[in-house]
């Protein structure tokens, strides 16, 4: 499981002009539990979820499991722009009722290629030479 994505090189989340593939799922009174990277080997760049239990909230656990929940309220709708890969959707056992969306982007499509160049440009000006340079790139690319 990847708690924390580091997100240095990529665009930003909330970029519209970042391609996605939407994956939906009916939200009922069980747990979902999704780890993107290990299950479908994408990372999630935005999750949306609808509440359509008219009584009770949703608990939301984005990032890491250990992280305080957020609360989506009864008959609403929230959403979170932010580079992760671990959501835990907790409905209530009785009247549990929504969708569940996760917007999903391969690693290719959410590298920002201006932040490679810098980070390039600062290896170079550190005195780096090509070698080095290419060595340091394919390191942080076992992150990505």
């Amino acid at each position: 499981m990847v708690l924390d994505i580091p997100s240095d090189d990529y665009k930003s989340a909330s970029d519209p002009s970042i391609p996605f593939f939407s994956f939906k799922e009916v939200i009922g009174t069980s747990v979902i539990t999704h780890d993107t990277l290990n299950e479908f080997g994408l990372l999630c760049k935005t999750v949306v979820i609808t509440n359509f239990d008219t009584v009770n909230n949703i608990a939301v656990t984005t990032k890491d499991p250990a992280n305080p929940t957020d609360q989506i309220p009864p008959s609403t709708k929230g959403s979170q722009d932010e580079w992760i890969s671990f959501v835990k959707i907790t409905p209530n056992v009785g009247t549990g009722k929504g969708i569940l969306e996760l917007q999903l982007v391969t690693r290719e499509n959410a590298k920002d290629p201006m932040k490679l160049a810098m980070k390039i440009k600062s290896f170079m000006d550190s005195g780096m030479n090509k070698n080095q340079i290419m060595e340091q790139i394919n390191i942080e690319k076992t992150w990505a």
